[in-house]
């Protein structure tokens, strides 16, 4: 069923700038009660003919066992969306590329800058999907700070296990620029993330949910 494959990171960037220009993000419809986060990184296995995030979508199927409505948005610049990987991850990468370069233009001709831009196209995204829950691999500020603006619970799911420092900066960062929950899938990285209860994010350690369904 499963089948593992390695992301070429060639020649990337120049594709992903093509394809934000050309091709058209998908459309936003629909409730979902979870909305998960994640890039063409995180799906590395190809699962019936489909890229399949591992720890993301099990996790989402069982989001969905229990119930859940859910939906996967990919991070801006991925290339796997719609139908190519599991879920059909809604594509947002044009509006973040009109974002960016509307930035630079105005910036060039010495006119005010939004510095607030792409925390407003997360913020489109998520009052258009008005999710209880955000659940991401790999988040940045702007992304945090739109769910808390939107009162939405947000919760980093570690892509990794045996964590040993605080990634990412976190320890340096104020309570703002955290997310409000850490999905830990290990005794070791629950110790070391749990140095950031003192700043109030929680952390909750979760049975891998891939090898839990197809190694253990």
């Amino acid at each position: 069923m499963f089948s593992t494959i390695k992301m070429s990171s060639y020649f990337r960037i120049v594709l992903l700038i093509l394809l934000a220009i050309v091709k058209k993000d998908d459309k936003l419809e629909g409730y979902a009660d979870i909305v998960f986060f994640c890039h063409d990184d995180d799906r590395g296995v190809v699962a019936d003919g489909k890229y399949y995030a591992a720890i993301a979508d099990s996790l989402r199927e069982e989001c969905e066992a229990l119930g859940y409505s859910c939906k996967t948005v990919a991070h801006p610049w991925s290339l796997l969306t719609g139908s190519k990987a599991f879920g059909n991850p809604v594509s947002i990468s044009r509006r973040f590329l009109q974002c960016g370069v509307s930035s630079k233009v105005r910036r060039l001709f010495g006119l005010p800058v939004d510095g607030h831009a792409f925390l407003k196209c997360y913020q489109y995204v998520l009052r258009t999907l008005s999710p209880k829950v955000v659940i991401t691999i790999g988040c940045n500020t702007d992304l945090i700070n739109a769910c808390k603006s939107l009162n939405i619970v947000h919760a980093e799911l570690l892509h990794s296990m045996g964590y040993k420092s605080v990634e990412w900066g976190w320890d340096q960062q104020s309570v703002k620029n955290l997310p409000d929950f850490i999905l830990s899938l290990d005794s070791t990285s629950t110790s070391t993330f749990k140095k950031l209860s003192c700043k109030g994010v929680k952390v909750i350690e979760i049975k891998h949910p891939f090898n839990s369904r197809f190694r253990d």
